[in-house]
């Protein structure tokens, strides 16, 4: 055949050698090549492909045994070229059975392609009649459809006529029957305007008589709302008969007390010459200066400053701040505390402290994220130590400490004031030491 007249002559064409370098052989091939009087050529080296393993250890016992290098080359280009022509009739062999394999393969794909070719045309051909069988069955069914439509008609029309003559005949007895209904309402109006009227008569009767007794009642409830007023009236004098007495006692009481409160005013400023001073010309005694003197009071606040620089959020979503508490004894404590104890901390300090000038994080609707959290810390941590620094300058009162060096002067009034600003302070600082998770001091 064609194909393999083609594979035949590519097998003839000049086989291309390998390319072999002489560095590539071992040992013996090319102490064989070397002891040749002639030398070696590329068509030499393009032989070197079909040696074996047994040829070299072959050659290797003939070196060995002295054989001239022409000889052994005589007879292993021999065996080398024997083995070419031998590969090359396989290969030819093996080109000329996948020309034919290939050969087989187109005639058999064309073969199915035909095969194919004729099972669409037969498909297409049925189809076709199918077509042409539904189409008859299509325009036959639509033909009996239009006749029974026309049979229906027909049949419709002639059940509506019926209908027609049913329907008036029913018209005729409906007017009938409401000309009696009409005629039985106007009775019956007639007979309920007879018994309304008889109605109305008895209830208006009814009704005077129901008017007297009620009128007799309210000037009964009449009689007996002016006796219980009187009783009132004189009760409320006599109540405040009494709240006026109690009015006079405890106006005395105030102001016995009052009197009572400047004399031990007194007492305290007379026992107290150092802090109150004397009057200009007045000697005081060393022994009462000796007897006078107490032992310096401790700190009235061991918090220095508060740092707050994190905070972090629970699973629950309740964000609690870290503290740094420098304590001024050089100490520090740490702690956790909630937005909740802040604000239970202003609201015990009141207005006892004026020099807190930061604004305090009020209430949000929502919970706050992210930035808003870290805006709260700031505030918060200024706020607080603002709070801190006024506690700390706050007069000291009943044995506390006095740091602003200020002489308490005054009345009674004055020193009543003071002394409830300093409890309000107290009150304050225990629950700063809440906060900072310190231990509540002994008053």
């Amino acid at each position: 055949s064609k194909a393999t007249v083609s594979v035949l002559n590519c097998c003839n064409t000049t086989h291309t050698m390998a390319t072999i370098r002489f560095e590539d052989l071992g040992k013996p091939i090319q102490q064989l090549l070397k002891g040749l009087n002639g030398g070696y050529n590329d068509e030499d080296l393009a032989l070197m492909e079909w040696v074996s393993v047994k040829d070299m250890a072959k050659i290797y016992e003939e070196l060995n045994a002295k054989k001239k290098a022409e000889t052994i080359w005589k007879e292993l280009k021999k065996d080398l070229e024997k083995r070419k022509e031998e590969q090359k009739k396989k290969a030819q062999l093996q080109a000329i059975a996948e020309a034919e394999n290939e050969e087989a393969r187109k005639a058999l794909e064309d073969e199915l392609a035909a095969q194919e070719e004729a099972e669409r045309a037969a498909e297409e051909k049925a189809r076709r009649k199918k077509e042409k069988r539904e189409r008859k069955r299509r325009e036959a069914e639509e033909l009996a459809a239009q006749e029974a439509a026309a049979a229906e008609a027909e049949a419709e029309a002639l059940a509506a006529e019926e209908e027609a003559a049913a329907a008036e005949a029913e018209a005729e007895e409906e007017r009938q029957r409401r000309k009696e209904e009409k005629k039985a309402r106007k009775e019956e109006r007639e007979r309920q305007r007879q018994e309304a009227e008889a109605a109305a008569a008895a209830a208006a009767a009814a009704e005077e008589a129901e008017e007297e007794a009620r009128l007799a009642e309210e000037k009964a409830a009449r009689k007996a709302e002016k006796k219980r007023l009187k009783k009132e009236a004189q009760k409320l004098a006599e109540e405040q008969d009494m709240l006026t007495e109690q009015k006079a006692a405890l106006s005395k009481k105030k102001k016995a007390d009052k009197q009572t409160l400047a004399e031990k005013w007194e007492e305290h400023v007379k026992n107290h010459p150092l802090e109150f001073g004397a009057d200009e010309g007045e000697v005081i005694e060393q022994v009462q200066l000796e007897r006078v003197t107490k032992r310096p009071p401790k700190e009235f606040l061991k918090v220095k400053f508060i740092r707050i620089p994190t905070f972090e959020t629970s699973d629950e979503g309740t964000c609690f701040y870290n503290l740094e508490v420098n304590l001024t004894n050089s100490k520090k404590h740490t702690a956790r505390a909630r937005y909740n104890q802040f604000v239970e901390l202003k609201q015990k300090l009141g207005g006892s402290l004026d020099q807190v000038q930061a604004p305090f994080p009020g209430k949000t609707f929502l919970k706050l994220k992210g930035d808003g959290l870290e805006k709260r810390r700031a505030q918060l941590e200024q706020w607080v130590n603002q709070v801190i620094q006024g506690l700390t300058t706050t007069r000291s009162y009943k044995g506390v400490h006095l740091s602003s060096k200020q002489q308490l002067r005054g009345d009674a009034a004055r020193a009543e004031a003071e002394r409830q600003r300093m409890l309000n302070a107290a009150v304050a600082r225990q629950a700063l030491y809440a906060i900072c998770g310190l231990e509540q001091d002994e008053e």
